[in-house]
C-alpha cells in the first residue's frame, strides 16, 4: 500500500490555499479612499454654502442702497416741474451774465474785470439769488 498525505498536508495547486493579496490592507485603503471622498465633500459644500452665503450678502445690499437712492430722489420735496422751471431761470439768468459780458467788454479795455463779474453773476445764478453780484439784476429779470 502507498503511504498518503492528508489533504491538508497536500501542496496547493494552481488556486492557493492561502489569499495571495494582503485583504486587510486593501480594505484599509478603500477606507481611506471613502473618508477622503467624504472630506471633499464636506469642504465643496462649505464652499458652496459660503457662495451662496455671499451671494445672499450682495443681493441684500445691492436691493438696500435701491431703497436708499429711491428714497434719497423721491422725496426731496422738489417736483420734476418745479425743478425744470428752476433749471429754465438758472440758464436765463446766466445767458443775461453771458449778455451783459459782451457788453461790459466793449466798454471797458480790462477783460479780467469782465470775467470776474461773469464768473460773481454766474454764482449768483446757481444760488438762486442767494449771493449778490453788481448783475444781481440778471437773477431779478430771469423769471420764465
Amino acid at each position: 500500500m502507498v503511504a498518503r498525505l492528508l489533504w491538508e498536508q497536500d501542496v496547493a495547486g494552481s488556486n492557493p490555499a492561502a489569499p495571495t493579496s494582503n485583504i486587510k490592507k486593501e480594505n484599509e485603503q478603500k477606507k481611506s479612499i471613502k473618508e477622503t471622498e467624504k472630506r471633499i465633500n464636506v469642504i465643496y459644500y462649505k464652499n458652496e454654502a459660503m457662495y451662496m452665503n455671499c451671494k445672499i450678502k450682495i443681493f441684500h445690499i445691492f436691493c438696500f442702497f435701491m431703497i436708499l437712492s429711491f428714497s434719497l430722489f423721491s422725496f426731496t420735496g422738489i417736483s420734476v416741474a418745479e425743478e425744470e422751471e428752476l433749471n429754465e431761470r438758472v440758464k436765463n439768468c446766466i445767458n443775461c451774465c453771458n449778455a451783459k459780458t459782451q457788453a461790459c467788454f466793449n466798454i471797458n479795455p480790462d477783460r479780467r474785470l469782465c470775467a470776474v463779474e461773469l464768473e460773481a453773476c454766474v454764482a449768483t445764478c446757481k444760488s438762486e439769488g442767494e449771493s449778490s453780484s453788481e448783475w444781481s439784476d440778471c437773477w431779478s429779470q430771469s423769471e420764465p
